[in-house]
């Protein structure tokens, strides 16, 4: 399937309602990371009320818990409900650039990962209060941490699933694939795939490197969803053991 970009008052309208809520949803994480370990946790242990909490009738574990239900229901009901919508957009006109999953920025807006994001900014904001105590360095551990939780997450998301290879004789060059384009190289006499020498239709360059074909290893359409789960589990196991070590360390800190 090939995007486009239609022209038009209409069209450049309905592109922009979509970069914009794009670029909210892409915000979500961080700023759930950055509000928890600040002004949600973080200030509390700074100026105390969390410890005049713990000395009264609520336990650490029963403070934190509390902390973070009700962001995290609220998180997962408000971008389970942007994701529906944001789905019908997609539905209504799939060949917008903006609706291709593969099209950089749109694979964890249309799907499960939306949900999951700041569910791990959540648990990587109450990480950094714990480990901070304090409003201001809590909140920029926080963005910091979520981010690089971000970073390495896209950098892996390729290699969650098998990828489809497409081979070429040398002599054709690069076939030409639909989806998320993962490595590319030269194929020699032996199958072994190697980077591309860029030889292009020199013959003797190619005989050289033995090189009798190219490859492509690319994520068709058909390969979303099951990125998206694979992704999605692993998003959830990693904020599940964020929260678990916050967890220790609380009990660590509030029963020595």
């Amino acid at each position: 399937m090939n995007y486009c970009d239609p022209t038009g008052s209409a069209a450049q309208l309905y592109q922009r309602t979509l970069a914009v809520i794009d670029s909210s949803l892409a915000a979500v994480p961080l700023g759930a990371a950055v509000f928890t370990g600040g002004v949600l946790i973080g200030r509390e242990l700074e100026r105390g009320t969390a410890q005049l909490a713990w000395t009264q009738s609520v336990s650490p574990v029963r403070w934190l818990t509390a902390k973070l239900a009700l962001p995290a229901l609220a998180l997962t009901a408000g971008t389970g409900l942007l994701l529906v919508l944001r789905r019908a957009a997609l539905t209504a006109a799939p060949q917008l650039s903006n609706n291709v999953w593969y099209v950089a920025g749109s694979f964890d807006v249309l799907g499960t990962t939306v949900m999951v994001l700041p569910l791990l900014g959540l648990a990587a904001g109450a990480l950094a209060a714990l480990l901070q105590r304090r409003t201001l360095p809590a909140a920029g551990f926080a963005g910091v941490l979520i981010l690089l939780l971000m970073v390495c997450l896209d950098e892996l998301r390729p290699h969650l699933w098998s990828t489809r290879t497409l081979v070429s004789p040398a002599d054709e060059g690069y076939g030409g694939i639909t989806g998320e384009l993962v490595d590319e190289g030269a194929v020699t006499s032996t199958g072994a795939h190697i980077p591309d020498p860029m030889c292009v239709d020199d013959q003797r360059c190619l005989a050289d490197h033995d090189i009798t074909g190219v490859y492509r290893e690319f994520h068709p359409a058909s390969h979303f969803w099951p990125l998206q789960l694979v992704q999605t589990a692993t998003m959830l196991a990693l904020a599940a053991t964020i929260i678990y070590i916050t967890f220790r360390i609380l009990k660590r800190r509030t029963t020595t």
